[in-house]
């Protein structure tokens, strides 16, 4: 069967830096109809400081599932992990892969809250059993397909299984088993800007 590629963002983060968004702006009309410009000058960079740290924190996380590799964009790290690299995969608080560098949490992927654990159909937790886990590995409630985490780690845990299977990773060097790590330039540039201007305002 033909790999599918998926990509993984939290509806729960899109929605509230739009409501975040939207209650800033109001903020700042508001401002603007009272006629206050020097409020307006010093208000409105704390304003974007917080839209912007919302964005950075639960709009921009992603996680994307491809044929080759998977690329965990965090908030400032992106990594970029191999298949071959991937030694275990856990979902205790949120997808977690681990390889021979470490341990990547991928923030677009977080577990269930309590409240959404209380709501487990024990009926899901079977299904994934067996199929989803490595023989002998407990099932989580941050295993079930339902939630964010769940959902990533049934892809990557069936496609792992796979290439495994077709022993798609013998030969491969340490080079090919390497995961590469970046800075996210975008938004360490936009929430340092920010904060800076919202100090230099605000001391004013």
């Amino acid at each position: 069967m033909k790999f599918q590629p998926a990509r993984f963002r939290p509806a729960f983060g899109r929605v509230l830096t739009v409501v975040v968004a939207a209650l800033a702006a109001l903020t700042v009309a508001l401002i603007v109809v009272e006629g206050s410009l020097a409020a307006l000058a010093i208000q409105i960079w704390p304003a974007l400081l917080v839209v912007a740290i919302v964005w950075a924190l639960f709009w921009r996380p992603e996680l994307a599932v491809e044929e080759h590799a998977i690329t965990m964009r965090n908030v400032f790290r992106t990594h970029h992990l191999p298949w071959a690299a991937i030694q275990r995969i856990d979902t205790k608080w949120a997808l977690v892969l681990f390889t021979e560098q470490g341990a990547y949490t991928a923030w677009a992927a977080p577990a269930p809250s309590r409240f959404a654990v209380g709501n487990v159909d024990p009926n899901d937790l079977r299904v994934i059993s067996g199929s989803a886990l490595p023989r002998g590995e407990a099932v989580r409630p941050g295993d079930v397909p339902s939630t964010a985490s769940g959902a990533a780690a049934f892809v990557v845990r069936r496609h792992l299984v796979d290439l495994q299977e077709d022993d798609a990773f013998a030969g491969l060097s340490p080079e090919a088993r390497r995961v590469r790590s970046t800075w996210n330039v975008l938004p360490i540039a936009v929430l340092a800007a920010l904060t800076l201007a919202s100090v230099v305002a605000l001391a004013l």
